[in-house]
């Protein structure tokens, strides 16, 4: 983490809405999400 933090490497994530976890569980399941998919609460 530290050498990600020196070099300024970002993780790269796709976020979605808590009500629509289904979706996202879905997408993630499917193999149609990109990237790390996270929750959001807004």
């Amino acid at each position: 983490m530290a050498f990600g933090a020196l070099h300024g490497i970002r993780p790269m994530v796709e976020t979605m809405p808590l009500d629509r976890a289904a979706e996202a569980c879905q997408r993630m399941l499917s193999g149609a999400a990109r990237f790390r998919m996270v929750l959001t609460m807004r």
